[in-house]
């Protein structure tokens, strides 16, 4: 009784269903991990948060322990001692999915979020995040092209953690082709918001005690006319970052041109504005 209750509990919500959802195609994903650790923290292991959801519907999942991941072969092939630091790697390839109309949104929106555990489930030691949007502009192969020539997509982001023994972890997301088919990215129409950085800030002491810190907003400008621009783009924001002189996040959003109606669009891109 209490695997079924579990079971029902993780089991994926149904997608609402897109006429366009036809178009789209079905897509292998292949998330990824590798760390440089002292083998005195090999017992340490990754919580991953996959925005789609994992085979049982989860959206988290433990990884086994650092010291069970595959050996990376290092260039150096000289004699190691069993004190030196290792390099290993972790990857699970999911089940094929088709990029629905919904699966895209999720993506625009989404990150692969990781966080590192201690031995046997102590606290998180430090997280990061991979944002997925831009797997979506990547150019998809036209229909007689042959998927042969849509390239292999990746998105990777190397941290440092502070935790000692974890000297450098990269993780990230590969597909064999573009997520977006041809076809649906026809609809669609990403484009994408970039919110780089900002320069000149003020750098006095104290403000962290008394001001929050640095983020930027990114939203449409609208009219009645051009309200559904809003509806569909909505906002997003960037991590707040600590005070500094200059601040740098280098975070975008995708959003779907396509699924506002294109009088509408128009009238935004020629009247109205982007509001940062």
């Amino acid at each position: 009784k209490g695997k079924d209750k579990k079971a029902a509990k993780k089991a994926p919500e149904p997608e609402d269903h897109h006429p366009w959802d036809d178009d789209g195609a079905e897509v292998k994903f292949r998330v990824w991990a590798e760390a440089q650790f002292a083998p005195r923290i090999g017992g340490a292991h990754l919580m991953l948060r996959w925005p789609l959801g994992w085979a049982d519907g989860d959206p988290e999942m433990d990884t086994p322990p650092f010291s069970d991941w595959e050996v990376v072969p290092e260039e150096d092939q000289g004699e190691k001692d069993p004190g030196d630091p290792q390099r290993r790697r972790f990857s699970l390839e999911l089940d094929p999915r088709r990029v629905t109309v919904a699966t895209a949104q999720k993506l625009a929106a989404g990150e692969l979020q990781v966080e590192v555990r201690s031995d046997g489930g102590g606290p998180v030691r430090g997280s990061a995040a991979l944002p997925l949007a831009p797997l979506l502009m990547f150019r998809p192969a036209m229909p007689n092209e042959g998927v042969e020539s849509g390239a292999e997509v990746t998105r990777t982001r190397a941290t440092q953690i502070n935790m000692p023994g974890l000297f450098q972890l990269s993780f990230g997301v590969t597909t064999p082709t573009t997520p977006l088919s041809f076809n649906l990215s026809q609809k669609l129409l990403p484009m994408q918001i970039w919110l780089e950085s900002v320069k000149g800030l003020p750098d006095e002491l104290g403000l962290a005690d008394r001001c929050r810190w640095v983020f930027a907003k990114a939203s449409p400008v609208t009219d009645p006319g051009t309200a559904k621009v809003a509806q569909v783009f909505g906002e997003f924001s960037t991590d707040e970052l600590a005070h500094a002189p200059s601040i740098r996040w280098k975070r975008g959003r995708v959003w779907f041109a396509g699924l506002v109606p294109p009088h509408v669009l128009r009238d935004w891109l020629q009247n109205q504005s982007l509001k940062i």
